[in-house]
């Protein structure tokens, strides 16, 4: 008679061991990235805002303090050009977007204003393109410039 042989577990254990091992990797590569994602846009979002000490603050143009919740809001998105070639100081806008979201009808409606547009800053106290508000005050004054320039003729 013949003796059977016994097949070992051995092959098996190290293969699932290998496969464990290269899957414990890759999901140590993929959270690593998935971290590194998370950090830069987290990084990217915190730097993308500026104060502009308005919060609170009662505009002439508004008889009573808005309330986001009850209120129709509209919200100012400044596209900033401040590469590395430029002087941070004077920083021009690229873009500007006006967003303002209407309670009674639910709905969200967006003006992009041109860049070239030639208005009233009155930080400066004269005309010019729009896009040279920010260099005149940052936030602020871009703010302030497209809060007037609709009543301007």
């Amino acid at each position: 008679m013949r003796k059977r042989r016994r097949r070992s577990k051995r092959p098996v254990k190290k293969l699932l061991l290998s496969v464990g091992i290269v899957l414990l990797f890759l999901a140590a590569i993929g959270g690593g990235y998935a971290f590194y994602l998370y950090k830069s846009t987290s990084d990217m979002v915190s730097g993308s805002y500026e104060e502009t000490g308005r919060d609170n603050e009662q505009s002439d143009l508004r008889e009573k303090p808005v309330d986001p919740v009850d209120d129709n809001v509209s919200i100012l998105f400044i596209g900033v050009d401040d590469s590395e070639h430029r002087d941070q100081e004077d920083t021009r806008s690229d873009a500007l977007l006006l967003a303002t979201f209407n309670q009674e009808k639910n709905n969200v409606k967006l003006l992009s204003i041109p860049r070239d547009s030639y208005v009233y800053i009155p930080e400066a106290g004269y005309n010019t393109k729009i896009n040279h508000a920010h260099a005149y005050g940052g936030a602020k004054t871009s703010i302030e410039t497209v809060e007037e320039f609709p009543d301007t003729s």
